[in-house]
């Protein structure tokens, strides 16, 4: 619903409500065969009422509420005290926003959120600010920063493949939420052809949580409710710092976009490496990226090309004892940075060349569209991540996982 109240005060309200359903499952076989099932479900109701108020020729006051209910069930431990799992988490949010706009070159926004989330009981003040700055009428320098607070935690091990599978545990008392302070700035150059920018960031997060070694998604809250197995859910900060540049041709027969990336995120957890440093499992420190465009008659070509640095790795790794602890899958595998090794590896670059073909058609008073796609065109052998095996030496080493080979895809888009 919106409704314009007159040439100066405008509101919107939005209610909407989703249901998100995953589902695992995998078997471990060691003396016995273990089953490993999770069964997540998010339940989310969201209410947002948006007001903007033109108080005069410079200044637009944006002010609103949010309201947001969510439920997570996933299929705990049939022994779990159901007083650990948390219920309806909601979010309770008011902001407000100054956006101040001159006849000068300086256009800037300062804002503040405040939010209280029941199942911490806590109190969030968020502020934020950005600015964009003409020099000229084709230079503008950019800025924002803020900070930003995460209540949901993706929680993963090293019981499924790739990491892959998502399952949304929520903050309470106990698991306290991520936060994060985000910090960006930057300058972009157009014209009527192209487009160039440039930009620096810096990202601080704390409440990080290494879920690698428990075994199920209820894990987290028994281990910080009783207090005891603290060492089996390390608790840690992060800082992600880089660079950005991008290049877009914006017209003419062959067009696209080139951007280079260079990154470091490094995570600090007091109970890993020794307490000291460590490149991030997700990190890759060079990214290029490439996509050409061009499109002759009824046909379309895109041609897009990757390169960027390999995932980290720790080179060796060590057994969890069988008593070790009763939240631990025993005899899994973890890497083994007694050494302060941690992620100090790094796998083959990643590099990879698409290629998609789209045909236009006009049949039967209709439009239709027949393409063709080819991912990883030249066949790479691209490895994804790592996974630890023991061999018939009773030796722990690492061992590439690959991504997908040459694959087709094929379809057909019909429009009425």
């Amino acid at each position: 619903w919106s409704h314009v109240w007159s040439s100066r005060n405008y509101s919107s309200l939005l209610l909407s409500s989703s249901i998100y359903n995953g589902y695992s499952f995998s078997e471990r076989v060691y003396s016995t065969t273990i089953e490993l099932i999770d069964d997540n479900q998010i339940k989310d109701i969201t209410i947002q009422l948006n007001n903007t108020n033109k108080l005069n020729n410079f200044h637009s006051l944006e002010f609103g509420f949010m309201y947001k209910k969510s439920l997570t069930n996933f299929l705990p431990d049939a022994q779990v005290d159901k007083l650990l799992i948390p219920e309806w988490g909601i979010l309770s949010s008011i902001y407000f926003q100054d956006k101040l706009n001159t006849d000068t070159p300086l256009e800037a926004t300062i804002g503040l959120r405040l939010s209280n989330y029941n199942l911490t009981g806590d109190n969030y003040i968020e502020p934020r600010a950005s600015f964009t700055y003409a020099c000229t009428d084709w230079f503008t320098l950019k800025g924002s920063a803020g900070q930003y607070t995460q209540f949901m935690h993706r929680f993963s091990n090293n019981y499924t493949i790739g990491g892959k599978k998502f399952v949304w545990i929520q903050s309470n008392e106990q698991l306290r939420p991520l936060t994060s302070q985000q910090f960006n700035i930057g300058f972009q150059h157009e014209n009527d052809y192209w487009t160039t920018g440039v930009s620096v960031y810096q990202r601080k997060y704390n409440n990080l949580l290494d879920f690698s070694r428990l075994v199920k998604s209820i894990h987290p809250y028994k281990v910080l409710y009783e207090g005891s197995e603290e060492d089996n859910l390390p608790i840690g900060s992060g800082n992600s710092k880089g660079l950005e540049l991008f290049l877009h041709k914006k017209s003419g027969p062959l067009h696209g976009w080139f951007s280079y990336t260079f990154g470091r995120i490094e995570h600090l957890f007091p109970d890993l490496n020794n307490g000291k440093p460590f490149l991030a499992d997700h990190d890759r420190t060079h990214e290029f990226k490439a996509v050409t465009i061009t499109s002759p008659g009824t046909w379309d070509i895109t041609l897009s090309w990757i390169y960027s640095s390999g995932m980290t790795y720790t080179q060796r790794g060590r057994q969890i004892s069988g008593t070790e602890s009763k939240y631990v899958l025993i005899y899994s595998v973890i890497p083994d940075d007694s050494s302060a090794n941690r992620n100090t590896e790094r796998l083959d670059p990643i590099q990879r060349l698409d290629l998609s073909i789209t045909k236009h058609l006009k049949l039967f008073s209709s439009h239709w569209e027949v393409g063709l796609s080819l991912f990883n065109l030249f066949n790479r052998k691209n490895a994804s991540h790592t996974k630890y095996i023991i061999d018939s030496d009773d030796s722990i080493l690492p061992t590439e996982v690959h991504m997908l080979g040459i694959t087709s895809t094929f379809h057909i888009r019909l429009t009425l």
